[in-house]
């Protein structure tokens, strides 16, 4: 029953609202997406609730309720603008992309690039980071391949796996590539062509993790974007976006790691990372994610591999 709700649920959000939004045009469309993000806040009650514990857990009660409550709030515009952002791609010309982004230390590409080993940029999963690989790729004129874990069964409709085709075929309108989950090896051979590629460092896949330090907890993450940056030579690259207000982003483009150590690298990634989440605390899907566990050393958590709801 549950998947026969998810697959209306998503033929309705690719069919008739994804005409609706488009006749509305992209603006539009936005505002609307803002306005109408309080939906979530009915379907994802429980999800809202660990978002808030996991905030007052990790940042020792640092925003007050009001604040959390604003923090939340902007979250969840900031994931329906996403769902929008997806359906416009091929109406986000580079233009529009200059007119609505503004990119902070985009020379950390070039410097990167200048190496010769390709660049792998770690981003997060947040309500504006699909907008941001496409402006990069818009602005920049140079081609970006992001790799997505999702895992493409063409043999099994009723799952997740329809979605995630879906969402696949309208990156194909953007300026950046999806490889997914069986294209490692073209992940591999664009940073031997000395090209952009792109993965999310929360990514819930791989069985090999790394522990870290966010705020005042431990947090056990996938160490495998590490390993390929220490395995090819590629600068790593911490890629952060917030929302500013309407269509308008800011991208943070952080110095480069050249990873010799993948502890070490993933201690300083998440050191840029956490000062990110002071500053832009609605800005990380993980929020929702993150799961309690135990071991040797104490208490720790664990991004879990269940799907995001947005």
């Amino acid at each position: 029953m549950k998947k026969i709700f998810l697959i209306i649920s998503y033929l309705v959000y690719f069919y008739p609202v994804r005409l609706l939004l488009r006749l509305a045009g992209y603006e539009r469309a936005i505002y609307l997406a803002e306005r109408l993000s309080i939906v979530f806040k009915i379907f994802a009650k429980k999800k809202i609730e660990r978002m808030r514990k996991n905030y007052d857990t990790f940042f020792d009660n640092l925003f007050s309720d009001g604040n959390l409550d604003r923090i939340i709030s902007n979250f969840l515009k900031n994931s329906a603008k996403l769902i929008v952002n997806r359906l416009f791609f091929d109406r986000i010309s580079g233009e529009k992309c200059s007119a609505i982004s503004d990119f902070q230390g985009i020379e950390n590409i070039y410097e990167a690039l200048s190496l010769n080993k390709g660049a792998i940029i770690a981003f997060c999963h947040n309500g504006s980071h699909t907008l941001a690989l496409h402006c990069l790729g818009a602005t920049t004129g140079k081609p970006v391949h992001a790799y997505t874990f999702h895992e493409i069964d063409r043999a099994s409709f009723l799952s997740n796996n329809f979605f995630s085709r879906k969402i696949i075929e309208l990156h194909k309108m953007s300026s950046f590539s999806v490889l997914h989950q069986k294209g490692l090896k073209e992940f591999y051979r664009s940073l031997k062509s000395n090209e952009i590629t792109a993965m999310a460092f929360n990514s819930q896949r791989g069985d090999r993790v790394i522990d870290v330090q966010l705020g005042s907890c431990r947090v056990k993450i996938p160490e495998g974007i590490f390993r390929i940056s220490l395995r090819t030579g590629a600068p790593l690259i911490p890629f952060f976006s917030s929302y500013k207000t309407g269509l308008r982003i800011t991208v943070f483009i952080e110095e480069p790691i050249i990873v010799t150590d993948i502890q070490k690298a993933a201690d300083d990634f998440m050191k840029r990372f956490e000062t990110f989440l002071l500053e832009h605390p609605q800005d990380w899907g993980g929020w929702v994610r993150l799961r309690s566990g135990n071991d040797e050393k104490g208490p720790y958590f664990r991004l879990s591999k269940d799907k995001l709801l947005f």
